[in-house]
């Protein structure tokens, strides 16, 4: 009876809660409209998600995972929507310890220049020089629902705090293998973001067929600014007639008009991630005739916010891209301390209407993504009926299992490109 009294009362305060937070969106909005716009959005219930899920066409293929941070543990909700069962599992390993590990990895594989002694870059052609065994500390998150989630194929991933910048495909399961050798993950930015997201697909679904793009700047650092800038081959040699800007042509103003037009989208730029003003992230383009600096942190905010194409500027956008890639540095970060739908610029295209976009989880080798790339786009253009997540698995394991170089095998190469959805029905190849 207790538990029956004290439902309504939850309810109202929910309810109560729910007017609060919209009366204070309402007053940010004159002073802050990006960021509201990212964070504001129907409250959706569990009956949404699972309505959801349940409908899309891939649904005995597919399991839902979501990963809630506490300082002492982590909480593991996990739905199966074929089987219309949801479970929860309280794994010991809490928001501090995740932290560390995710700074410990970026700074083994990006290195840490600024520190004393510096730290370089992860030599692509040696990476088990440096030491990774400690991923193993994330396999009981693991455990906590491989078994639930066996013979499902694809995981949506979502998590908060320090999570979505920890490589889970790469994470040891108990038998040993990586997830990726089971497992196609796509990542999410929350149960609410998908929902919004696929709300936003359905209102614009029945766009024709538009074009494919290809944008590519080097910096000015940049010795051999080629190797950077011949990226429109990657979709070219699958076949796809491709518009495409390169170096001092791939302005702000000219890629962000071309975003407004294409169905696919790939961009090859440096990109910089600032800890501060999440918003202010973004890609490194041309500017007055001149190439970026791919060290934006030395320069002015005025200087830099000159040549970026932020955040900001793509929440405010309406994109109808189907699949848009960065093979760029930095692209897969965010705020670590956010809480739910977490800011970045992954999840500003994501609002601003991409359906899927590939970014990087730290700074690619310039080969292996080359040769992963490559085989996706050739697997999409060859059998365009393919679940696009599940062409991007095979292109990921095909790394892992037969790479093209021995040290391709190794984490750093293979994992580092991953792969942020909507949640939409739409991905197969137009």
């Amino acid at each position: 009876m207790a538990g029956r009294a004290g439902a309504p009362a939850a309810v109202e305060q929910h309810r109560t809660a729910a007017a609060r937070l919209a009366d204070v969106h309402d007053r940010m909005s004159a002073h802050a409209p990006d960021y509201v716009r990212l964070r504001r959005g129907r409250p959706y219930r569990f009956a949404d998600l699972r309505s959801h899920l349940r409908s899309l066409p891939d649904v005995e293929h597919i399991a839902f995972v979501s990963f809630h941070c506490g300082a002492r543990a982590t909480t593991v909700f996990i739905f199966v929507p074929d089987t219309d069962r949801l479970t929860a599992s309280r794994v010991p390993v809490g928001e501090k310890r995740l932290t560390d590990l995710a700074r410990r990895l970026r700074h083994i594989f990006d290195g840490a220049p600024n520190d004393f002694p510096p730290t370089a870059p992860l030599h692509p052609r040696r990476p088990w020089r440096r030491d990774i065994s400690f991923l193993a500390e994330l396999t009981p998150l693991l455990a906590a629902f491989l078994p639930l989630t066996r013979g499902r194929e694809l995981l949506y991933v979502s998590g908060d705090g320090p999570l979505p910048g920890l490589p889970l495909s790469a994470v040891p399961t108990p038998e040993g293998p990586p997830l990726a050798a089971r497992h196609a993950v796509v990542y999410v930015s929350g149960a609410s973001a998908l929902l919004h997201a696929a709300a936003r697909h359905q209102a614009h679904k029945g766009h024709g067929t538009l074009e494919v793009f290809c944008a590519a700047v080097a910096a000015r650092e940049d010795p051999v600014p080629e190797r950077l800038e011949g990226d429109a081959e990657l979709l070219s040699a699958a076949g796809w007639p491709v518009i495409a800007l390169t170096g001092e042509d791939a302005t702000r103003q000219a890629v962000l008009h071309r975003l407004g037009t294409a169905a696919i989208a790939h961009i090859t730029c440096h990109g910089y991630f600032d800890t501060r003003e999440p918003l202010d992230s973004g890609l490194l383009l041309a500017q007055n005739g001149r190439r970026p600096s791919k060290m934006p942190a030395g320069q002015s905010v005025i200087a830099r916010l000159d040549h970026l194409l932020t955040a900001r500027d793509l929440a405010r956008s309406a994109l109808p891209t189907r699949l848009l890639t960065l093979r760029a540095c930095a692209t897969g970060l965010r705020d670590e301390h956010a809480v739910g739908d977490l800011e970045g610029l992954v999840q500003a295209l994501l609002y601003a209407g991409a359906d899927t976009v590939v970014a990087s989880l730290w700074n690619v080798d310039e080969h292996s993504s080359r040769r992963l790339l490559v085989d996706f786009y050739r697997g999409l253009r060859s059998d365009p009926g393919q679940p696009l997540w599940r062409t991007f698995w095979h292109a990921q394991k095909k790394t892992l299992e037969t790479p093209g170089q021995p040290w391709e095998a190794h984490p750093y190469h293979w994992a580092a490109l991953a792969l942020f959805g909507d949640g939409s029905d739409n991905w197969r190849h137009p």
